[in-house]
């Protein structure tokens, strides 16, 4: 409910000051389109609204502009759910969520006296308003929204296709940085997961079990999802021998879907394990960390994953693996073939009654590719 709203405002109220500094702007001349770029900019700020897995994408473009101005500060605006991200970073010296103190997010931005902003969200308003505030002579953005264009002195094409993580590198593009050589490995810090102790009940898990297998089913997402009948075969497939354990994580949304998921195991014989509103972010990072196996849908989890060495196995439907996946050796992307998926652009979806790209998902096909895997 409270991402409809933020979306809702920034539809109307943000759309609406996009286009008034927009029409100020072109009368009083405010902005210089002209300014170069700083050899050594003191201050830079990057904007990050969405979920968690837009904050760990753009982690390759931070690691790339603190290569390129190491003595410059790093501050990231974002949103209450996705700003824990950072802790996998050492790279940001400061970070605040405009959703969660809108008073000091203001003050931060007319007063921060920033040389550089670059604002990676790809379509929505807001953005580009706060960005504007911070009278920056360097703002940059995606060329994605008229609405918002001229809040911008750079804009930077943006490719519906891309993979997401290449995408925010584009952003680069007007610092004159054009490499590309970068990894997650050579990104992600994990000092903080490190220094987070294991909750005991996952401890305990973990001393019992050869085999410890994180699944994270998606609950209110309704493209996401994918039946609990299904994920009960899967995790019975993963608890087939008595040294293989399930944990399954995930928060308030998920708690309705994991509950019909566990009432398929009366008996579990103490081999599955609910940590559902149960973790923080780090304690889930170092729950995937010290596990075998991951496995559930397109997701932020799904990301962590990946950036944390994980070999997994990743639901998709609606969404563009290509643009929102990661595929490897380790990693294994399972999808529905259907001619309209992947129907998503920006979070939106095709009207669909029933959501035939994930339904059309086997258990046997999730099982097959665990056992590429080797489990």
């Amino acid at each position: 409910m409270r991402i409809r709203v933020l979306k809702l405002i920034d539809q109307t109220v943000g759309k609406t000051l996009c286009l008034l500094v927009g029409l100020l702007d072109a009368l009083f001349e405010w902005t210089s389109k002209e300014t170069g770029i700083p050899c050594a900019p003191e201050k830079i700020l990057f904007i990050r609204p969405g979920g968690m897995g837009d904050f760990l994408y753009l982690l390759p473009a931070i690691a790339m502009v603190k290569r390129r101005f190491p003595d410059a500060a790093l501050h990231v605006m974002c949103e209450k759910r996705n700003g824990q991200a950072a802790y996998l970073s050492d790279l940001v010296d400061d970070i605040f969520c405009y959703d969660d103190d809108t008073l000091r997010t203001l003050l931060t931005l007319l007063r921060g006296g920033y040389d550089i902003v670059i604002d990676s969200e790809q379509y929505h308003n807001l953005s580009a308003f706060f960005g504007y505030i911070t009278r920056a002579k360097i703002r940059i953005g995606f060329k994605s929204n008229p609405s918002r264009n001229h809040c911008y002195t750079h804009l930077v094409n943006y490719s519906f296709d891309g993979q997401e993580a290449g995408e925010f590198m584009r952003l680069l593009e007007p610092l004159g940085i054009s490499e590309r050589n970068i990894s997650f490995p050579d990104i992600v810090s994990t000092a903080a997961i490190e220094e987070t102790p294991l909750r005991d009940d996952v401890h305990a898990l973990r001393e019992k079990y050869e085999t410890v297998t994180v699944v994270a089913p998606r609950g209110r997402a309704k493209y996401r999802r994918w039946s609990p009948g299904k994920y009960g075969e899967v995790i019975r497939y993963l608890t087939r021998k008595p040294d293989m354990a399930v944990v399954i994580v995930g928060g308030k949304t998920e708690s309705a879907i994991v509950e019909r998921i566990l009432y398929q195991f009366p008996d579990s014989r103490g081999q599955i394990l609910s940590l559902v509103e149960k973790t923080s972010f780090l304690e889930l990072c170092a729950t995937l960390k010290m596990s075998n196996l991951f496995f559930g849908c397109d997701s932020g989890a799904a990301i962590l994953a990946v950036l944390l060495g994980v070999p997994s196995v990743t639901l998709f439907g609606s969404a563009d693996e290509k643009k929102w996946g990661v595929a490897g050796e380790n990693h294994i992307i399972v999808r529905g073939t259907l001619p309209c998926s992947p129907c998503q652009v920006l979070g939106k979806f095709k009207a669909c009654r029933n959501i035939d790209c994930m339904e059309k998902i086997t258990s046997r096909e999730v099982i097959s590719a665990i056992e590429q895997l080797g489990f």
